[in-house]
């Protein structure tokens, strides 16, 4: 694909992370030849094609499409819209998926999500510069029980920060807690793989086997750097084990001694007050492990949807002894605001806990 304006880039990010077509903006002085050829270049990507959105998605989105072109279209009797927009977009509608207009439940379909590695502004995007996950979702709430099967907006929130920082990360041993399909931990991989030094280490976790065995499958996709992480590994954690099991328990003997992580990460995981003692237990083990010379610190992104769950939060966490402080953002922009969906309007608070006291926070600008 060639370079592309950033508005085309915008839609491009917009198509291939599910984003509805109506959101979706046209660039208003961008010639008709090169709107056409990139919706052209879209259809065609091999990458997207090979992993493609949904077709209960693409429906909406080529319908929409073709009308943005046909109104451009019209009255130009020289040039007219290529017949394998047309061709795939009936194909679509011959399909045995569900009809346009259907309500039905949304189907499992893999997204793609972009960014830039510069946090430069620029007005043309080489995609050839472009860094990309691609994730098997649902695009349902709940399913099967979990909200787990879907990436939720305190992961893209968190990922922004570490983009921002890679020196959180690389080289350091990280764990992430409640992993979920796998977003956060292919980002932090493809952060780390980008500057591989000594002691560099990844174990995503959930106690879902499901979730866990969907987070291992996105992990492995070929298409994802994360593919080629020699230290990567996804385990089975259960926090209550650090309230109720024995030092000698496999799962904490591998946390102590094995892991012993630098660095622990967690999104969108505090929405059960019940949770809430596990979790700080799991978080008061991990950063007392001593084994490595690096300073422990966990970094948690929450949705603050319950005043009270998070206010239960953060006095367990200084019930257990340990250091919490707010990390203040500054949203200037942000490589994933494209991905918010079901909770946009959400607001997102990121805490940085420690066993011990730190300097002033810094500020960080979430690109």
């Amino acid at each position: 694909m060639d370079s592309l304006p950033t508005g085309l880039f915008k839609i491009l990010k917009g198509y291939s992370s599910l984003s509805p077509p109506k959101s979706l903006t046209i660039p208003s002085n961008l010639s008709l030849i090169d709107l056409h050829g990139f919706f052209l270049n879209l259809l065609l990507d091999p990458h997207l094609q090979q992993y493609p959105p949904s077709e209960q998605y693409q429906k909406f989105f080529w319908k929409w499409a073709i009308h943005c072109l046909e109104e451009l279209f019209s009255g130009n009797e020289t040039e007219e819209i290529d017949s394998r927009l047309y061709e795939y977009y009936l194909s679509l509608t011959l399909s045995h998926d569900q009809p346009i207009g259907s309500s039905g439940t949304p189907l499992q379909s893999y997204l793609t999500y972009y960014w830039i590695p510069s946090s430069d502004e620029v007005s043309l995007i080489n995609p050839d510069q472009l860094t990309r996950v691609t994730l098997l979702e649902s695009r349902t709430t709940i399913e099967s029980g979990t909200t787990g099967l879907r990436t939720w907006k305190a992961s893209f929130v968190l990922a922004d920060y570490l983009l921002n920082r890679p020196g959180l990360v690389q080289g350091k041993s990280v764990l992430e807690l409640g992993s979920g399909v796998g977003f956060l931990g292919t980002i932090v991989a493809a952060i780390q793989q980008s500057n591989m030094l000594p002691g560099t280490s990844l174990c995503l976790t959930d106690v879902n086997e499901q979730v866990l065995s969907r987070c291992s499958s996105n992990v492995k996709l070929p298409c994802n750097l994360s593919s080629l992480h020699p230290h990567l590994q996804c385990r089975a954690l259960d926090w209550s084990l650090s309230v109720k099991a024995t030092p000698s328990d496999p799962c904490l003997h591998f946390l102590v001694t094995e892991s012993s992580p630098d660095v622990i990460l967690g999104a969108d995981i505090v929405f059960d007050p019940s949770l809430v003692p596990a979790l700080v237990g799991m978080l008061k083990l991990c950063l007392s492990t001593t084994k490595s010379d690096h300073t422990k610190m966990a970094f948690i992104a929450l949705t603050a949807r319950n005043c009270s769950t998070l206010t239960l939060f953060i006095e367990s966490v200084k019930g257990a002894n340990l250091w919490v402080e707010e990390l203040q953002l500054y949203c200037q922009h942000t490589s994933f605001v494209d991905s918010f969906s079901v909770d946009s309007d959400e607001h997102v608070k990121i805490f940085q806990i420690t066993t011990q006291r730190r300097g002033r926070s810094c500020s960080i600008i979430v690109p």
